[in-house]
């Protein structure tokens, strides 16, 4: 397996969207948050390096 994702399901969409975009935030309600989260792309959250299986030897 060469690739992997975390799917982040938000339990407070107005929260995490203040985070991401603080205008945003304080503009939209939260139905239109949850209106718009429909349509806007996955957003790139962090890079991950270093996971390795249990038992997982390099090889020379």
């Amino acid at each position: 397996m060469d690739n992997f994702a975390f799917v982040i399901h938000p339990l407070n969409p107005k929260q995490d969207v203040a985070r991401k975009y603080p205008l945003l935030a304080k503009i939209l309600p939260t139905a239109l948050i949850h209106f718009f989260s429909r349509f806007w792309p996955p957003v790139y959250l962090s890079h991950i390096t270093g996971v390795r299986p249990e038992g997982y030897r390099e090889r020379d």
